[in-house]
């Protein structure tokens, strides 16, 4: 649940199970309905790969998304690889893979926030054609620190 002291909403109760959650699997099932690609991050509650999670608990929550296909599967699944102390890293555990799709466009990898710090590392040499970036950043949208990294940040950077 939640560590470092910090205070917050517990994930507890609106996590959501991959292959378990009938509001995903109604979200991968509208992507097949309408032929399309859809991103849907979430919480996801998963067991504890290596035992016990922190605190003795057999749970653990990630900071997810899933691209769900055109043929009403899932096609990635991505768990944030880089966290932020500040928000998610008093709840959430670190995925360690990158999140790959090969479509009918090209490979396209996916990425949550934090990991732009990162994304050269985790997708170098993998022939992305599309990076899908999930994020809930906030502010000024031509003053703050969205217009920032965007503009600036990730144009100097890659």
């Amino acid at each position: 649940r939640l560590r470092n002291g910090l205070a917050g909403v517990d994930p507890e109760g609106i996590a959501q199970r991959v292959g378990a959650s009938p509001l995903l699997q109604g979200l991968v099932d509208l992507a097949g309905e309408l032929g399309i690609y859809l991103s849907i991050p979430f919480v996801e509650e998963a067991d504890c790969e290596d035992g016990a999670a922190p605190g003795g608990k057999r749970l653990v929550y990630h900071n997810t998304v899933l691209l769900a296909t055109p043929k009403g599967e899932v096609g990635a699944h991505y768990r944030k690889t880089h966290l932020w102390d500040h928000i998610d890293g008093c709840w959430c555990t670190a995925g360690n893979a990158p999140g790959i799709v090969d479509t009918e466009f090209g490979r396209l990898g996916l990425g949550i926030c934090y990991d732009v710090h990162s994304l050269d590392e985790l997708y170098a040499g993998r022939g992305l054609w599309l990076l899908l970036y999930s994020v809930a950043w906030y502010g000024d949208a031509v003053f703050g620190p969205t217009e920032r990294w965007f503009r600036q940040d990730l144009a100097e950077r890659y």
